[in-house]
Protein backbone atom coordinates (compact mmCIF):
# COMPACT_ATOMS: atom_id res chain seq x y z
CA UNK A 1 0.00 0.00 0.00
CA UNK A 2 1.72 3.53 -1.13
CA UNK A 3 1.65 6.52 1.46
CA UNK A 4 -0.64 8.58 -0.96
CA UNK A 5 -2.89 5.63 -0.69
CA UNK A 6 -2.74 6.18 2.81
CA UNK A 7 -2.83 9.66 3.15
CA UNK A 8 -5.58 9.81 0.90
CA UNK A 9 -7.51 7.39 3.27
CA UNK A 10 -6.73 9.33 6.66
CA UNK A 11 -7.64 12.63 4.82
CA UNK A 12 -10.55 10.84 3.95
CA UNK A 13 -11.54 9.62 7.73
CA UNK A 14 -11.14 13.27 8.79
CA UNK A 15 -13.67 14.80 6.25
CA UNK A 16 -16.55 12.05 6.02
CA UNK A 17 -19.59 11.67 9.24
CA UNK A 18 -19.27 8.41 10.53
CA UNK A 19 -22.49 8.82 11.65
CA UNK A 20 -23.71 8.02 7.98
CA UNK A 21 -25.59 5.03 8.62
CA UNK A 22 -26.41 2.05 6.71
CA UNK A 23 -29.47 0.71 5.97
CA UNK A 24 -29.20 -2.80 7.89
CA UNK A 25 -30.17 -2.25 11.88
CA UNK A 26 -27.45 -3.01 13.89
CA UNK A 27 -27.87 -6.22 15.81
CA UNK A 28 -24.84 -5.76 18.42
CA UNK A 29 -22.52 -3.19 19.00
CA UNK A 30 -19.73 -3.11 21.42
CA UNK A 31 -17.95 0.47 22.65
CA UNK A 32 -13.76 -0.39 21.25
CA UNK A 33 -12.20 2.70 22.46
CA UNK A 34 -12.68 5.54 25.48
CA UNK A 35 -11.28 8.90 25.47
CA UNK A 36 -12.29 10.66 28.43
CA UNK A 37 -15.59 10.70 28.87
CA UNK A 38 -16.00 10.04 24.45
CA UNK A 39 -16.75 6.61 23.18
CA UNK A 40 -15.89 4.98 19.92
CA UNK A 41 -18.22 2.15 18.67
CA UNK A 42 -17.41 -0.85 16.62
CA UNK A 43 -20.24 0.33 14.21
CA UNK A 44 -18.57 4.14 13.80
CA UNK A 45 -15.52 2.40 12.39
CA UNK A 46 -17.10 -0.26 10.18
CA UNK A 47 -19.51 2.32 8.47
CA UNK A 48 -16.77 4.56 8.22
CA UNK A 49 -14.94 1.71 6.22
CA UNK A 50 -18.27 0.30 4.47
CA UNK A 51 -18.48 4.00 3.08
CA UNK A 52 -15.30 4.49 1.62
CA UNK A 53 -16.08 0.47 -0.07
CA UNK A 54 -19.34 2.26 -2.03
CA UNK A 55 -17.72 5.09 -3.43
CA UNK A 56 -14.56 3.07 -4.80
CA UNK A 57 -11.87 4.45 -2.60
CA UNK A 58 -8.98 2.28 -2.23
CA UNK A 59 -8.58 0.50 1.57
CA UNK A 60 -5.44 0.16 3.17
CA UNK A 61 -4.37 -3.37 4.97
CA UNK A 62 -4.72 -1.59 8.34
CA UNK A 63 -7.88 0.28 7.59
CA UNK A 64 -9.36 -0.97 10.95
CA UNK A 65 -5.98 0.71 12.79
CA UNK A 66 -5.95 3.87 10.83
CA UNK A 67 -9.96 4.56 11.54
CA UNK A 68 -9.78 4.02 14.88
CA UNK A 69 -6.47 5.86 15.02
CA UNK A 70 -7.71 8.78 13.74
CA UNK A 71 -10.79 9.06 15.89
CA UNK A 72 -8.92 8.66 19.11
CA UNK A 73 -7.03 11.78 17.68
CA UNK A 74 -10.01 13.75 16.97
CA UNK A 75 -12.03 13.16 20.31
CA UNK A 76 -8.92 13.96 22.25
CA UNK A 77 -8.69 17.19 20.54
CA UNK A 78 -12.63 18.05 21.29
CA UNK A 79 -11.93 17.07 24.85
CA UNK A 80 -9.32 19.53 24.43
CA UNK A 81 -11.58 22.51 22.99
CA UNK A 82 -14.41 22.10 25.02
CA UNK A 83 -12.03 22.52 28.06
CA UNK A 84 -10.92 25.93 26.36
CA UNK A 85 -14.30 26.29 25.57
CA UNK A 86 -13.87 27.08 22.10
CA UNK A 87 -16.84 28.52 19.85
CA UNK A 88 -19.11 26.53 17.62
CA UNK A 89 -22.12 27.47 16.14
CA UNK A 90 -25.40 25.97 15.15
CA UNK A 91 -25.16 28.02 12.21
CA UNK A 92 -21.51 26.69 11.45
CA UNK A 93 -22.44 23.03 12.10
CA UNK A 94 -25.82 22.78 9.99
CA UNK A 95 -23.87 24.75 6.98
CA UNK A 96 -21.15 22.07 7.11
CA UNK A 97 -23.61 19.06 6.72
CA UNK A 98 -25.72 20.82 4.14
CA UNK A 99 -22.15 21.24 1.98
CA UNK A 100 -22.27 17.67 2.80
CA UNK A 101 -25.69 16.47 1.93
CA UNK A 102 -25.26 18.47 -1.86
CA UNK A 103 -21.79 16.59 -2.30
CA UNK A 104 -23.74 12.80 -1.74
CA UNK A 105 -26.42 14.02 -3.75
CA UNK A 106 -23.68 15.46 -6.25
CA UNK A 107 -22.05 11.37 -5.94
CA UNK A 108 -25.32 9.40 -6.35
CA UNK A 109 -27.47 11.51 -8.73
CA UNK A 110 -30.13 12.50 -6.02
CA UNK A 111 -31.41 12.94 -2.84
CA UNK A 112 -33.58 9.74 -3.45
CA UNK A 113 -30.57 7.41 -3.78
CA UNK A 114 -29.15 8.91 -1.01
CA UNK A 115 -31.57 8.51 0.78
CA UNK A 116 -31.95 4.49 -0.72
CA UNK A 117 -28.92 3.95 0.40
CA UNK A 118 -28.62 4.99 3.92
CA UNK A 119 -31.79 3.66 4.69
CA UNK A 120 -33.11 6.96 5.95
CA UNK A 121 -34.48 10.64 4.97
CA UNK A 122 -32.40 13.32 4.84
CA UNK A 123 -33.73 15.05 7.70
CA UNK A 124 -32.79 11.97 9.65
CA UNK A 125 -29.11 11.63 8.37
CA UNK A 126 -28.69 15.40 9.67
CA UNK A 127 -29.44 14.70 13.14
CA UNK A 128 -27.43 12.02 12.81
CA UNK A 129 -24.04 14.06 11.50
CA UNK A 130 -24.96 16.77 14.10
CA UNK A 131 -22.46 15.22 17.05
CA UNK A 132 -20.04 13.83 14.08
CA UNK A 133 -19.75 17.21 12.40
CA UNK A 134 -19.73 19.11 15.70
CA UNK A 135 -17.05 17.47 17.29
CA UNK A 136 -15.07 18.02 13.93
CA UNK A 137 -15.34 21.07 13.92
CA UNK A 138 -14.43 21.73 17.22
CA UNK A 139 -11.03 19.37 16.45
CA UNK A 140 -10.53 21.29 13.91
CA UNK A 141 -10.35 24.49 15.91
CA UNK A 142 -8.13 22.75 18.54
CA UNK A 143 -5.87 21.97 15.80
CA UNK A 144 -5.33 25.05 14.79
CA UNK A 145 -5.06 27.03 17.91
CA UNK A 146 -1.88 24.32 18.73
CA UNK A 147 -0.18 25.31 15.57
CA UNK A 148 -0.82 28.66 15.17
CA UNK A 149 2.67 30.55 15.06
CA UNK A 150 4.22 27.75 14.47
CA UNK A 151 6.59 28.28 11.62
CA UNK A 152 7.89 24.94 9.96
CA UNK A 153 7.85 23.29 6.74
CA UNK A 154 5.58 20.36 5.72
CA UNK A 155 9.09 18.59 4.27
CA UNK A 156 10.61 19.21 7.99
CA UNK A 157 7.41 17.67 9.68
CA UNK A 158 7.83 14.43 8.05
CA UNK A 159 11.59 14.11 8.56
CA UNK A 160 11.65 14.65 11.65
CA UNK A 161 8.57 12.18 12.57
CA UNK A 162 10.19 9.50 11.08
CA UNK A 163 13.07 10.09 13.25
CA UNK A 164 10.94 9.64 16.11
CA UNK A 165 11.22 5.83 18.10
CA UNK A 166 8.23 3.84 17.79
CA UNK A 167 8.65 3.32 21.35
CA UNK A 168 7.96 6.73 21.83
CA UNK A 169 5.19 7.52 19.79
CA UNK A 170 3.49 4.30 21.72
CA UNK A 171 3.73 6.00 25.25
CA UNK A 172 2.23 9.49 23.93
CA UNK A 173 -0.77 7.62 23.15
CA UNK A 174 -0.63 6.27 26.75
CA UNK A 175 -0.05 9.08 28.12
CA UNK A 176 -3.05 10.65 26.47
CA UNK A 177 -5.45 7.96 27.42
CA UNK A 178 -4.26 8.35 30.81
CA UNK A 179 -4.88 11.81 30.96
CA UNK A 180 -7.85 11.66 29.04
CA UNK A 181 -9.59 8.74 30.36
CA UNK A 182 -8.67 6.21 33.32
CA UNK A 183 -5.24 4.38 34.34
CA UNK A 184 -6.62 1.11 32.89
CA UNK A 185 -7.19 2.92 29.69
CA UNK A 186 -3.09 3.22 29.41
CA UNK A 187 -2.51 -0.15 30.03
CA UNK A 188 -5.24 -1.19 27.05
CA UNK A 189 -4.15 1.03 24.68
CA UNK A 190 -0.41 -0.24 25.34
CA UNK A 191 -1.26 -3.57 24.26
CA UNK A 192 -3.89 -2.53 21.41
CA UNK A 193 -0.44 -0.30 19.95
CA UNK A 194 2.25 -3.13 20.63
CA UNK A 195 0.38 -5.49 18.82
CA UNK A 196 -0.05 -3.30 16.02
CA UNK A 197 3.36 -2.51 15.93
CA UNK A 198 4.63 -5.86 15.88
CA UNK A 199 2.17 -6.52 13.07
CA UNK A 200 3.55 -3.61 11.11
CA UNK A 201 6.94 -4.87 11.76
CA UNK A 202 6.72 -7.97 10.25
CA UNK A 203 5.09 -6.82 7.43
CA UNK A 204 8.11 -4.53 7.27
CA UNK A 205 5.99 -1.43 7.29
CA UNK A 206 7.75 0.67 9.95
CA UNK A 207 10.94 2.36 8.73
CA UNK A 208 12.96 5.19 10.82
CA UNK A 209 15.76 7.35 9.40
CA UNK A 210 19.15 9.09 11.94
CA UNK A 211 18.17 12.35 12.64
CA UNK A 212 20.68 14.91 11.59
CA UNK A 213 20.27 18.18 12.73
CA UNK A 214 21.92 20.54 10.08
Amino acid sequence: MTKNKIALFSFYLLLTATAYAQPQKVIADKIIAVVGNKIILKSDIDNSILDMQRQGIDIPEDARCLSLEQSMGVKALVLQAEKDSLPVTDDEVEADIDNQIRYFINQYGSKEEVEKIAGKSLYQLKEDFKQGFRERKLASMMRNKIVEGIKITPNEVKTYFETIPTKVTINVYIDLAKSYSTPQSGQFVNGLLDNIQKELLSQNKIHKIVYKNS
